[in-house]
């Protein structure tokens, strides 16, 4: 017997189960129970709030400060002229490290040197694998799909 897969048992959520389907469902109690459980989930999701109120954010930017994911302005840094903007404000997270990374410029020689051992690659995967594939091919007799 075959069994609804997780996309049917989806749209069973919003819609209802043609005969076969509601055959199967009758049938499975795990499917059943997956399509209660996917239900139940989109009934919780809708009854969330739209969005965060503002007042929320200060709680998380207080926390994100508390991790140390953000950094509070510099003290005399103000990016309103009147001293050096500050590296990073409270709002922007810290710099990764591939950001410190110095990325190669589209002319520079390693990156066209790149570009070419990649194509070689490309080469090397595509012929290897034709080759694979004449050598795991199995011999067919003269008579049948061979060349005149």
């Amino acid at each position: 017997m075959e069994r609804l897969t997780l996309e049917t048992l989806a749209r069973l959520v919003d819609e209802a189960p043609t005969a076969e389907e509601q055959a199967l469902l009758d049938a499975d109690a795990s499917a059943q129970r997956e399509l209660e459980a996917l239900r139940a989930q989109k009934n919780a999701l809708a009854a969330l709030p739209s969005m965060l109120p503002a007042e929320a954010w200060v709680g998380v930017k207080a926390r994100l400060l508390e991790l140390g994911l953000i950094r509070r302005p510099a003290a005399g840094g103000a990016p309103n002229g009147r001293g050096a903007a500050p590296a990073h404000s409270a709002d922007q997270p810290l710099p990764s490290r591939s950001a410190a990374v110095r990325r190669l410029p589209a002319g520079d020689a390693r990156a066209s040197w790149r570009r070419v051992y990649h194509a070689a690659a490309a080469v090397i995967l595509f012929a290897g694998g034709a080759a694979a594939g004449w050598t795991a091919a199995p011999a067919q007799p003269a008579g049948r799909g061979a060349l005149p």
